[in-house]
């Protein structure tokens, strides 16, 4: 699953809803301390606070998965870890701005517990956000397969490299790249009259097209001549050692 580039200004506006949000119904007694603007401050600090910490989670976890499908686990571990320094922030700060309360506030460990009811409950709503911006790409937002396949851009003497872009596969050419709904193994097949290898299960390239090889075997890649470095999975460098790429 790919994140677009807006994923943390959608994320600052669920924040922000969240924070007054919280303001307005004051959980776990918050509604008693003190005046609305207090509550707003504290409460919108943490929810941006945790735009940063719940939302780097969200971003690193779904960012390397390559399919919509979620590993809910993960995310659970991630937002307990993200909710450790989460639950000792909003802490100090709450100590700080109701100095008079302390003697009230739940204990470290029922603070982390609460903290973590919040972190599941946005976090679960960022995902589901995500997921739906991601299935929200209609169909006619992309050329049509055979639309792409009959244009000159999908002729195979001229593309140099075939990406993985979660469903989808971007065309790479010396002029740019195109996405078309595909999948990798259907694209590479209508690439028989090229000299290519597929070099990582996410990349298959054309032996014209390599500049560079760089790197070792075990972290090998090639420059492109479009400037681009796909990277070649170990248990490729044999194949482009026995098709004399090396």
């Amino acid at each position: 699953m790919r994140l677009d580039r807006h994923f943390y200004l959608r994320g600052a506006a669920l924040v922000s809803a969240g924070g007054l949000l919280l303001t307005l119904l004051g959980p776990f007694g918050s509604y008693l301390n003190g005046p609305f603007h207090i509550r707003l401050l504290f409460w919108m600090s943490n929810c941006w606070i945790g735009l940063l910490l719940y939302g780097a989670i969200i971003h690193f976890l779904l960012g390397r998965w390559r399919s919509s499908a979620v590993d809910w686990s993960a995310l659970l571990l991630g937002t307990l870890f993200a909710s450790i320094p989460q639950s000792w922030i909003s802490r100090a700060m709450a100590l700080h701005i109701w100095p008079r309360l302390k003697d009230h506030f739940p204990s470290p460990l029922l603070w982390y517990g609460q903290t973590i009811v919040i972190g599941v409950l946005f976090v679960l709503i960022g995902v589901q956000w995500s997921i739906r911006r991601q299935s929200a790409m209609q169909p006619e937002e992309l050329p049509e397969q055979d639309e792409v396949l009959a244009d000159p851009f999908f002729q195979p003497a001229a593309i140099i490299a075939l990406q993985i872009e979660d469903h989808y596969v971007r065309v790479h050419r010396i002029g740019g790249s195109q996405i078309i709904l595909m999948p990798l193994k259907q694209a590479i097949g209508r690439m028989n009259e090229v000299d290519g290898i597929q070099t990582h299960r996410s990349w298959w390239v054309a032996k014209a097209a390599v500049t560079e090889v760089k790197g070792t075997p075990r972290n090998m890649r090639l420059r492109l001549s479009n400037g681009l470095e796909a990277p070649v999975a170990r248990s490729a460098v044999i194949k482009l050692r026995e098709a004399a790429w090396l």
